[in-house]
């Protein structure tokens, strides 16, 4: 009878049944890196910024993690974590419908890259 490993292919696969792209994949001493929200990975070692192994920014260009909270009058609030850049464009890291799930990972990534997190409201 042939076994199969089927968290192994499961995590091969990913299949996403849902909007939300803010997982944490990988979270050891060399990378810290988001499971769906497109290859996002802060690489430790070399203090650079990747998404899909494509260079982004590094540590020393990031202003700030900024939790954003956009609300709409008909459906529920979408909390989104953006990083702000030193004088370049922000890049979009990930959203989600879940407020602690969002703000968990915007500390975690401010604790390993030292830089502050910022909230802020839009109204949409």
């Amino acid at each position: 009878m042939k076994t199969y490993d089927w968290a192994r292919l499961r995590d091969k696969l990913r299949f996403r049944w849902t909007e939300e792209t803010l997982d944490v994949f990988q979270d050891n001493a060399e990378r810290f890196k988001l499971d769906s929200a497109h290859g996002f990975t802060l690489d430790l070692r070399a203090r650079l910024v990747l998404r899909d192994e494509r260079h982004l920014a590094s540590f020393d260009e990031i202003q700030s993690f900024v939790l954003e909270v956009r609300q709409y009058s008909d459906i529920a609030d979408t909390f989104r974590l953006i990083l702000s850049r030193v004088g370049k464009r922000d890049i979009f890291i990930g959203d989600t419908k879940d407020q602690l799930t969002c703000s968990r990972l915007a500390a975690r990534m401010s604790a390993l890259t030292g830089k502050p997190v910022v909230a802020r409201r839009v109204v949409v």
